[in-house]
């Protein structure tokens, strides 16, 4: 058996790893509740950008048809899943509303307040004489 053949019978079934591979990771992303900061959008975005290369040359310079569909079928999964973080992301500051967002923070501790509270309410304490 030649190497060349093994291969071609090998190659179809990248695909098919490709969306299992991706299945706990759209998942994931998914079931997240969070704002999805620990998901770095611009990794994934190189990603796509060279998946979409690398369909762009099987396609049109190589002519292959099991590259370009493996290359096709991972760009359309990076896709899908920058579109929902995007989606996520959009959707947890919709959530946490513009006034949390707007929120300033001054630095100032809260125990800083109670005490210049206090002394206000030491200079009503004094006694007259």
């Amino acid at each position: 058996m030649h190497l060349d053949f093994l291969f071609e019978l090998l190659y179809p079934i990248v695909p098919i790893i490709a969306v299992i591979g991706y299945g706990p990771q759209i998942y994931k992303v998914l079931k997240a509740n969070d704002d999805m900061r620990n998901f770095s959008l611009l990794t994934w975005s190189v990603w796509l950008g060279t998946w979409i290369i690398g369909f762009g040359y099987s396609s049109i310079s190589v002519g292959d048809v099991m590259l370009s569909l493996t290359a096709g079928i991972n760009a359309v999964l990076h896709l899908v899943l920058i579109g929902i973080v995007c989606y996520k992301r959009n959707a947890y500051i919709k959530d946490i509303g513009l006034s949390a967002c707007a929120k300033v923070n001054s630095g100032v501790h809260f125990h800083i307040d109670q005490i210049a509270h206090q002394m206000h309410d030491q200079r009503d304490e004094r006694i007259k004489v």
